[in-house]
């Protein structure tokens, strides 16, 4: 188990500057809700992954990021303040990857 733990951190930077990639394409000109799906399918990922590693503040933001991101999902409304809130969203998410690294 600890192999896999070791390779799962070592992919972590790589989801996050993914998940990073897939939020800046989804609202860059536009907004683009297929980017913002594959975006939930990615927090989706790492709010499972997160926990069964045993990295709970991973699991915890990348959770609130993916139910936020259903809700918007869902009216297909996105103006400047839900912008701005997946931006902090995403940002705790990617401190919180970080943080896990260091530890690791």
């Amino acid at each position: 188990m600890e192999d896999l733990r070791n390779q799962y951190v070592q992919r972590l930077p790589g989801e996050i500057e993914m998940a990073e990639g897939l939020f800046n394409k989804a609202v860059g000109s536009g907004v683009e809700l297929t980017k913002l799906h594959e975006l939930e399918l990615a927090a989706h990922r790492l709010s499972g992954s997160g926990a069964t590693f045993g990295f709970p503040a991973i699991s915890e933001a990348a959770r609130t990021l993916e139910e936020r991101l259903a809700e918007i999902l869902a009216t297909e409304v996105i103006g400047i303040e839900e912008r701005t809130e997946l931006a902090d969203l995403l940002a705790n998410l990617s401190n919180s990857v970080r943080a896990a690294v260091h530890r690791a």
